[in-house]
C-alpha cells in the first residue's frame, strides 16, 4: 500500500497525467491488491470521492458518487473485472475502469446540472424523499390528533 501512495503522489506531483486519471488508477490498484478482509469497495469509493475532490471534481459534495456506482453496479462489476485480469503480471487494461469512472463523472455533472437548474426556477426537491414542490406550494399543518 504505501508503495501505491508513493506513486500517485509523485505522479499526481509531475503533472503528466490527468488528475481524474489518476485517481481512477490509484482506486483500481487498490480494490485489486484489496488490502483488507472487508470493505474495500466501500473504502475505495470513499477515497476515491476524496481524492477526486482533492483534484478539483467537488461534484461529489453535491451527487452521491456512491449513489450513481450502486445505480449502476453491474457496469462497475463488469468495468472492474475488465481492468483487473491480467493486473498481476502487469498485463491488464485499465481503460475499462477509467471509462466507468468518467462516466460516473459526467452522469454527476448532469445531475448537479438539473438540480441547479430546477433551483433557479424555483422547483426544489428532497433527495430524502425523492419529492418535488413547487414554489409557494404548501402542505398545510400537519395534524398529529384530533385534539386541539
Amino acid at each position: 500500500m504505501s508503495e501505491l501512495v508513493d506513486r500517485f503522489s509523485t505522479e499526481q506531483g509531475a503533472d503528466h497525467h490527468h488528475r481524474a486519471l489518476l485517481v481512477g488508477l490509484f482506486v483500481l490498484d487498490f480494490l485489486t491488491i484489496h488490502p483488507f478482509v472487508d470493505g474495500n469497495g466501500r473504502l475505495s469509493r470513499l477515497l476515491g470521492t476524496r481524492l477526486l475532490s482533492e483534484a478539483g471534481y467537488g461534484v461529489g459534495r453535491y451527487v452521491s458518487l456512491e449513489g450513481l456506482v450502486y445505480e449502476r453496479r453491474d457496469d462497475y462489476d463488469d468495468a472492474l473485472a475488465a481492468s483487473t485480469a491480467g493486473w498481476q503480471d502487469g498485463a491488464h487494461d485499465p481503460w475499462p475502469w477509467l471509462g466507468f469512472l468518467v462516466d460516473v463523472l459526467a452522469d454527476a455533472y448532469e445531475a448537479f446540472a438539473a438540480r441547479a437548474a430546477d433551483h433557479r426556477s424555483g422547483v426544489t426537491s428532497s433527495p430524502a424523499t425523492g419529492t418535488t414542490q413547487l414554489p409557494n406550494q404548501t402542505l398545510g399543518e400537519p395534524k398529529l390528533n384530533n385534539r386541539r
